[in-house]
């Protein structure tokens, strides 16, 4: 059994992933696959509707894993002035260094009318050793003028605008 294996096995003894319905046939109207359950494995930059924080996560761990940073900066919100996308190889130069094998949404909670908080579990390989981390994604709902909007506004995106480390869980006691 590989190391990443055992480690996934302990995660998932004390934290069970959620149960998703398959899906049967195309799904209901007005719902995209990705609120039905499912999808395509592979989505285009900037093809997913992304009406939740989680949705964007997940969109932007996902070109993580293919290794396409040039996608990744467009998700990333633009700054200085005049607003400029964040430079690709800066998005390179930070992620590069961690290839990021697979991931688990933990939980998301709203915390202002146009940010979340989003919970991920992460495996990635650095440095020749394998990672198993929590990550905090700070998620922002940004308009055009990259100005936060609240998140019923239509025109609005889910953006990443900070990431933290989160401490380990306690450890498990036989």
């Amino acid at each position: 059994m590989q190391a990443f294996e055992i480690l996934e096995d302990m995660f998932y003894q004390s934290h069970p992933p959620p149960t998703v319905p398959t899906p049967i046939g195309p799904p209901p109207f007005g719902l995209s696959h990705l609120q039905y359950g499912g999808g395509p494995p592979h989505v285009p930059c900037c093809a997913m509707n992304t009406h939740t924080p989680q949705q964007a996560v997940t969109e932007f761990l996902t070109l993580w894993q293919a290794g396409a940073y040039n996608e990744m900066a467009r998700l990333l919100p633009k700054q200085g002035t005049p607003l400029k996308k964040q430079p690709v190889g800066k998005v390179r130069q930070t992620y590069r260094v961690r290839t990021l094998q697979t991931f688990v949404v933990l939980a998301a909670a709203d915390t202002d009318p146009a940010a979340a908080n989003v919970d991920v579990q992460l495996v990635y390989a650095e440095a020749g050793e394998l990672h198993f981390k929590r990550w905090r994604f700070r998620m922002v709902h940004f308009g055009k003028g990259e100005q936060p909007v609240p998140r019923n506004r239509a025109q609005g995106r889910w953006k990443p605008q900070a990431t933290y480390l989160l401490p380990d869980p306690p450890a498990l006691r036989a």
